[in-house]
């Protein structure tokens, strides 16, 4: 059965949830040094890019402040390259990116809801 847009931004909340999860209570240095937790990240970071890709354009431009291309293209950087990514750099998307990512979503969700 395909996912409808809601299902994809409920997706991308699920996936959030389930990083903030893996990190709780880590350092980036923590998790730069435990490869269980940092895979696990890429694995959801690529759900959520996978989800934002199939996210119709439509939906996408009622929210111009999410940087919907960096989330494709980290999607696409996860499964092709995931032993090269720079660890800071994940780490940044998952200390600074994600909560607004996820209110945003939660806010589309609401809307999509009424």
């Amino acid at each position: 059965m395909p996912h409808d847009w809601e299902d994809r931004l409920r997706d991308i909340l699920r996936a959030s949830t389930e990083i903030r999860r893996f990190v709780a209570g880590m350092d980036e240095q923590a998790f730069r040094n435990d490869p269980k937790t940092r895979m696990a990240v890429l694995a959801e970071l690529s759900v959520i890019g996978d989800a934002a890709a199939h996210l119709p354009r439509h939906v996408q431009t009622r929210r111009p402040d999410v940087p919907w291309e960096e989330i494709c293209r980290m999607r696409t950087l996860v499964d092709h390259a995931a032993e090269g990514l720079d660890g800071h750099k994940v780490w940044n998307v998952v200390a600074t990116g994600l909560e607004p990512l996820e209110a945003v979503v939660r806010e589309m969700v609401a809307e999509a809801e009424r």
